[in-house]
């Protein structure tokens, strides 16, 4: 996922400094309603697995980090990214859980792994395969530029994977090389998942879950959705807010995850009013792919 605004990341809050107050304004507004209607606590307290990602921590995140953390404590408990999607496979969704998953495998989320170990949080850190390891200047900041939208920054070394996966913390994959999925061909997209399975498992010698770059539907197609399974993956995520509240039906295949994008310095009450109202809206129906990518191929039906 690259780094765009405040809704999605880095990039586009550069160029429109006046549309992110307006949205801090009005979420501030509505976080300050949901509380003192009681909206907020009875949202919160929805027995519901709840997927929320960061794309990077950096150190003067690091408190404001521990303050969501810890607030997030006091009413839900923290599960590791397997863990919740066999909730959801099973219908054993009986407290307010919740799930923390980094995007795209910068270096800066060894960060936000130090603040989740001292609160016994195992993440998913999901990253681009070809990214782990690379240390040339000149390809880190083409792909930073083209593919992330954001400066120049170190990837995770094949060390800090392992790492991170000693810590008990999983490793998924983001593609190999962050493509929008929906642009390629059949055989392109293929190279992408299939080729980022591979690299992983036999680095690592398992993976599981996968995230497609930039999270939007439209950012992925039919064929692409149907190879990720096909490849090996046992979940695929999108960077749509959501939550989960009921049991996915048909097996893995068939349930679409959806995953809140964070900033650990964003106010924590924002965070939280948006928690909520994915947990008023939540329904079976979240479980679902979208129309535009409900096939029977996707979902496994026979």
């Amino acid at each position: 996922m690259g780094l765009k605004d405040l809704t999605t990341g880095y990039g586009q809050s550069q160029r429109a400094p006046a549309r992110d107050l307006l949205r801090h304004g009005a979420l501030s507004t509505l976080a300050r309603y949901y509380k003192a209607t009681g909206h907020l606590s009875s949202a919160l307290a929805r027995p519901r697995i709840q997927f929320l990602y960061l794309h990077y921590v950096f150190e003067a995140g690091k408190d404001p980090f521990r303050r969501l953390l810890t607030r997030l404590s006091a009413d839900h408990r923290f599960i590791s990214y397997s863990e919740a999607v066999d909730r959801i496979l099973k219908g054993n969704i009986d407290a307010p859980y919740i799930s923390i998953s980094v995007d795209d495998g910068l270096k800066d989320s060894l960060i936000a792994a130090e603040v989740m170990n001292e609160f016994g949080i195992q993440g998913c850190f999901f990253s681009c395969a070809s990214m782990i390891g690379e240390t040339d200047p000149r390809r880190i900041l083409e792909f930073c530029s083209r593919q992330l939208n954001m400066p120049a920054m170190d990837f995770l070394s094949w060390d800090d994977v392992e790492a991170l996966s000693k810590a008990g913390h999983e490793i998924g994959s983001h593609t190999l090389s962050h493509l929008n999925l929906a642009q390629l061909s059949e055989q392109q997209a293929e190279a992408e998942i299939a080729g980022s399975f591979e690299l992983l498992t036999r680095k690592l010698g398992a993976v599981k879950h996968f995230a497609w770059p930039y999270g939007r539907f439209s950012d992925l197609n039919v064929s692409s959705a149907r190879m990720v399974f096909q490849a090996g993956f046992t979940s695929c995520a999108s960077a749509q807010r959501g939550c989960h509240v009921a049991r996915a039906p048909k097996g893995e295949a068939s349930l679409c995850i959806r995953r809140d994008n964070t900033v650990a310095t964003w106010p924590v009450d924002h965070v939280l009013y948006l928690m909520a109202r994915n947990s008023e809206l939540a329904s079976p129906e979240t479980n679902h792919w979208p129309a535009e990518l409900r096939e029977r191929s996707v979902a496994g039906d026979k």
